[in-house]
C-alpha cells in the first residue's frame, strides 16, 4: 500500500499537537487521512472506512464499497460539502451518511438512498438548489429525518418517504420547493417549522400516528389552501398555520385540545372554522386579524370553552346547542359516551367542563351510573327526557 505525503506530513503534525497537548494537560485526537486514488477515508473502530473527502474532477460517481481491503460503510460528515458533483450513487452497504455531508452541493438534482441506510446527518442534503426529487422508499431501515436534512432545497418537488420513519426533525423541509406531501401513518412527530416556508406546497396529507402539529409547522406556506388534521391530535402549535395566506379550509378534530398562539394569523383566507368542545386552551391571536375584522367566524358548541373564548375575545361566533349526554365532547351522542362515564367514575378519564355538563343528563348536579343508563336507553330510542 501506497500512503502519500499528506498522511506523513499529517502524522508528523499530530505528534507535534500531542506534545504540546500533554505539556499544557489537555488532551485531544486527530483525524487520519488515508488517501486511496480519488478518495480519501478515516477508519472506524470496526476496522471499516468512512469516505472522507472526494479529490476527482468527475462529476457523475458511483461511491466505492470496497477501499484497501476494507468494506466503505459511510460517508463522513461534510465529505462533498460544495462540491460539483450532479449525480451520485451511494451503493447497498452504506449504513450512515454524515453531518452536511453534500450540503451546499449545488449542481446534484436527484438522490436515491440504499435499503443498507440506517442514519442520516443534519443538514445532510441542505442547500442541494438543483435537487428536483428525493426516494427514500428503498431506506426501508431509516427511522428519522434530521434537521434541517433538506433546508433550502428550493427545487425540490417531490420527496418519497418510506413507511419505517417515525420522526421529522426541526426544519427539515424549511423552505424547499415542495409542491405536495404525504407523510405515512408512521410518522408519529415533526418537528418545529419542518414545513415552514415552503411556498409552493398547495396539499397536505397528514400521518394518522400524529398526536401534535409542532410549533410553525407550516408557517408562511403562502399556497397551501386545505388541510384536515388527522383524529388523534390533541395540539396544534404556536404559529402552526400562522401565514397561510390562501388557507380557507380547515378541517379540525374532535381529539383536539390546544390551539397554540397565533396559531392561523395572517389566514386571511380563512372565513370560518369549526371548534370541537374537546378543546380546553386556544393562544393568543390565534385568529388574527381576521377576527378583529370581522373576516372570520368560529362554530362551536353552546358551553363550550371555545364559545366563552371567544366572549372574551371578541371574535366573532355562532353557537351550536350542547348536546346532552355528550360526554366526551366529541359533538356526538353514542355508546362511547356511557364509556367515558364509566372511565370518569373509576378515576381512568377525565371530562372537561362541556363533557361534565353534557353528561348529567337527569341534572341532579352528579356525574353517576343512573346518567350512563338513561344514555344507553336513550341510544336505544326510549323517551327518557333528553
Amino acid at each position: 500500500m501506497k500512503i502519500n505525503s499528506r498522511i506523513i506530513s499529517l502524522a508528523l503534525s499530530v505528534l507535534m499537537i500531542v506534545g504540546i497537548v500533554s505539556a499544557s494537560g489537555f488532551s485531544s485526537s486527530a483525524i487520519v487521512e488515508i488517501v486511496d486514488g480519488d478518495y480519501s477515508y478515516v477508519k472506524n473502530s470496526d476496522n471499516t472506512y468512512a469516505l472522507y473527502s472526494y479529490s476527482g474532477s468527475d462529476t457523475d460517481i458511483t461511491l466505492p464499497t470496497v477501499a484497501l481491503g476494507r468494506n466503505v460503510t459511510e460517508i463522513y460528515k461534510n465529505a462533498f460539502e460544495s462540491s460539483n458533483i450532479t449525480s451520485v450513487v451511494i451503493p447497498e452497504g452504506y449504513v450512515s451518511i454524515g453531518e452536511s455531508a453534500f450540503y451546499g452541493c449545488a449542481d446534484i438534482t436527484e438522490i436515491t438512498l440504499p435499503s443498507t441506510v440506517t442514519s442520516l446527518g443534519s443538514m445532510v442534503f441542505n442547500s442541494c438548489t438543483a435537487l428536483s426529487s428525493v426516494d427514500l422508499s428503498q431506506a426501508t431501515s431509516l427511522t428519522a429525518i434530521p434537521f434541517a436534512a433538506f433546508q433550502d432545497d428550493s427545487s425540490l418537488k417531490s420527496i418519497i418517504i418510506p413507511s419505517n420513519v417515525t420522526s421529522i426533525g426541526n426544519n427539515a423541509l424549511t423552505r424547499s420547493g415542495l409542491t405536495s406531501i404525504e407523510l405515512p401513518s408512521s410518522v408519529e412527530s415533526m418537528g418545529t417549522g419542518v414545513f415552514s416556508e415552503c411556498k409552493d406546497l398547495t396539499t397536505v396529507t397528514l400521518s394518522d400516528s400524529l398526536t401534535e402539529i409542532s410549533d410553525g409547522a407550516f408557517e408562511n406556506c403562502t399556497s397551501l389552501t386545505e388541510v384536515t388534521v388527522p383524529n388523534g391530535v390533541t395540539a396544534i402549535g404556536k404559529e402552526a398555520f400562522a401565514g397561510c395566506t390562501l388557507l380557507a379550509n380547515v378541517e379540525l378534530p374532535t381529539t383536539l385540545v390546544s390551539i397554540g398562539d397565533s396559531a392561523f394569523e395572517n389566514d386571511n383566507s380563512l372565513t370560518e372554522i369549526s371548534i370541537p368542545a374537546t378543546v380546553t386552551q386556544i393562544g393568543g391571536n390565534a385568529f388574527y386579524p381576521m377576527s378583529i375584522r370581522n373576516k372570520i367566524t368560529v362554530t362551536c358548541f353552546e358551553g363550550s370553552y371555545a364559545e366563552t373564548y371567544c366572549e372574551e375575545n371578541l371574535v366573532p361566533s355562532q353557537t351550536t346547542p350542547k348536546i346532552m349526554g355528550d360526554a366526551n365532547a366529541d359533538g356526538k351522542l353514542n355508546i362511547l359516551d356511557v364509556t367515558a362515564i364509566q372511565k370518569y367514575k373509576i378515576g381512568d378519564m377525565e371530562l372537561n367542563e362541556y363533557g361534565l355538563s353534557c353528561a348529567d343528563v337527569n341534572h341532579d348536579g352528579s356525574i353517576t351510573v343512573r346518567d350512563a343508563t338513561l344514555i344507553q336507553m336513550k341510544l336505544a330510542k326510549y323517551d327518557v327526557g333528553f
